[in-house]
């Protein structure tokens, strides 16, 4: 049950080891030790992703969270679960609109781009999270200013994305 959990979040299970042990007055207990890499091959930085990743992993296994590849962006952007459910979310609801890609393909396009991914999160909080930087909601200044200065990185970010497909989603 574990390891598709894993391997959604962005991880390769390389090796696994299983010890049975008795506590003396208490059920049996099995401990699984793993070795995972991230299936990218790329180095983690856990002193940023440690927190972020074993929070996706328990609301996963705790079914709170869903297991599906949008769980990779924890990985390699260090959003938090529930940010990746923003991400999913509006996945979903493009294809209600009849957006003619898969979740499949979105999910595999948004980890490719993840730092675009991560960039709409962030114009989804200065839109809607009223703790987020600025205060003002006028445009002049403050949030407005916060969200414009957003959009431009996105759409810097979109100019380097060769597929139209991609560029889409």
């Amino acid at each position: 049950e574990r390891v598709p959990v894993l391997e959604n979040m962005g991880f390769r299970v390389v090796d696994e080891r299983t010890y049975h042990i008795r506590p003396q007055g208490s059920a049996d207990v099995w401990f699984h030790d793993m070795t995972i890499e991230s299936a990218s091959g790329e180095g983690i930085a856990l002193d940023t992703r440690r927190e972020p990743l074993e929070a996706c992993f328990l609301a996963v296994m705790n079914r709170a969270a869903e297991n599906d590849g949008y769980n990779a962006l924890v990985l390699t952007t260090g959003l938090p679960w529930r940010d990746v459910a923003v991400i999913r979310t509006i996945s979903r609801f493009l294809r209600q609109i009849r957006v003619p890609y898969s979740q499949d393909y979105m999910w595999a396009t948004l980890r490719k781009h993840a730092e675009i991914a991560a960039q709409v999160v962030a114009l989804f909080h200065a839109r809607f999270d009223p703790h987020s930087p600025g205060g003002s909601t006028n445009g002049k200044g403050g949030r407005g200013a916060h969200q414009a200065e957003i959009l431009a990185e996105i759409e810097t970010a979109l100019a380097g994305v060769d597929s139209l497909d991609e560029d889409r989603i």
